[in-house]
């Protein structure tokens, strides 16, 4: 079964509908479904370009999917709600043990991107989702009620993550609003999504840099 298959689901839409409805009236960053394909394609991507087999690929992507869920029943646990909540949607789908264990994992795991890596399925869905940075995501409201997650997004108005095969590295090419926040402000607050994503990189075994407006900052 793929990602897509399992976003038709009637019970994956009624729980991402309901997260997100509790994330906008929060005034967080938009996780609706245009976010969670974004991460699960990337998440499946990921493990594509770097050597993972087509299965284990694609139980990234489902992990990618199903990664938000957990706002249902937290906002501050978020990742291991949507764990405990993907196992069971996915044993009702007669996904097998092993299978849902891998992607239980990986949900689970993706939500400890401050500490040490070593899941290759939750790095993946770590660079997905800290790597979907785009204007559009940011909710309508005053400038001055911005939290820093808002101010990343709000400044990038593109956005592409390439990997190098050879040099086993990811880059991640943002063009951002330098009227809106400069570049050494923008670095400043992208610094704690930079550090998740060289950590989820390493455990892929490549490293992870990011170049603003056509520069390498670091």
């Amino acid at each position: 079964m793929t990602y897509q298959e399992i976003s038709e689901y009637p019970e994956v839409i009624a729980y991402n509908r309901k997260a997100e409805k509790i994330s906008k009236a929060a005034g967080e960053p938009n996780i609706s479904g245009e976010h969670l394909m974004i991460v699960a394609d990337g998440a499946s991507g990921i493990l594509r370009l770097t050597g993972e087999s087509e299965e284990r690929a694609e139980l990234a992507g489902i992990a990618g999917y199903l990664s938000e869920i957990g706002v249902v029943l937290s906002r501050t646990e978020v990742k291991k709600y949507s764990a405990l909540l993907a196992e069971t949607l996915l044993k009702g789908m007669d996904f097998g043990i092993a299978e849902r264990l891998e992607v239980i994992s990986a949900i689970a795991h993706s939500g400890d991107a401050n500490k040490s890596c070593t899941d290759p399925l939750a790095a993946a869905v770590i660079l997905a989702d800290r790597t979907d940075v785009r204007r559009n995501r940011v909710r309508e409201k005053p400038q001055t009620q911005f939290t820093d997650e808002d101010r990343i997004c709000f400044a990038v108005i593109g956005s592409n993550l390439k990997y190098d095969r050879d040099k086993k590295q990811f880059v991640l090419e943002l063009e951002i609003d330098e009227e809106f926040c400069s570049q050494e402000n923008f670095l400043q607050l992208f610094l704690p999504r930079l550090l998740d994503c060289r950590r989820a990189a390493g455990a892929l075994n490549s490293r992870f840099s990011i170049r603003l407006n056509g520069k390498n900052p670091l």
